[in-house]
């Protein structure tokens, strides 16, 4: 629609443009990962209700700001809103298949046999991606309320959960990217 052309006419400079879309999202992702924290909670989810709700607070939040900060980097290369609704749904199919990758296989790639193996460069490349953080993430806040003996992540755990191996029993295989890392990433 020309909508940035036209404020470029009325005097608004870019910088301003892409502030102004910054702090919308971060608005809009600010008050949908509280609602999804409120939902869950309500729901009585254990995954909500064990871990430190600022923990999943913290993940769902960075999840969608990196989201949105893909979709403003690779916005610069579209033209057209047709291209636009392709590339989305590419970009979609591609995140909901790297979920599956992820939670499927117990947090591969990021495992010790793939992160120290002689394919390194794979826990970075799928970590530019951030779906594949979120289902790691996920993944370790749903192990850590398995069973009704496990309390769930604290804040003062984000790290030294995984340090410990605290929830890598059985065919979880060992934890070698915490959450700490996730949030890093």
């Amino acid at each position: 629609l020309k909508l940035r052309q036209a404020l470029r006419n009325v005097g608004t400079s870019d910088f301003t443009y892409w502030v102004s879309w910054v702090v919308t999202e971060f608005i809009v992702c600010l008050v949908q990962a509280a609602l999804i924290l409120a939902w869950g909670n309500l729901f009585g989810f254990q995954l909500f209700l064990k871990n430190d709700s600022s923990v999943t607070f913290t993940l769902l939040l960075l999840f969608q700001l990196a989201m949105a900060g893909f979709g403003f980097c690779t916005s610069v290369f579209l033209r057209s809103s047709a291209l636009a609704t392709m590339y989305g749904f590419v970009v979609f199919l591609l995140g909901f298949i790297l979920t599956l990758v992820v939670g499927v296989a117990g947090g591969e790639p990021f495992t010790k046999g793939t992160a120290n193996g002689k394919y390194k460069a794979i826990p970075i490349i799928f970590a530019f991606f951030p779906p594949t953080l979120l289902a790691k993430g996920l993944g370790d806040l749903g192990k850590a309320t398995a069973s009704s003996d496990l309390g769930g992540i604290k804040w003062s755990q984000i790290d030294s959960y995984c340090k410990n191996n605290v929830y890598s029993e059985g065919s979880f295989g060992a934890c070698d990217y915490s959450l700490e890392m996730c949030y890093e990433l």
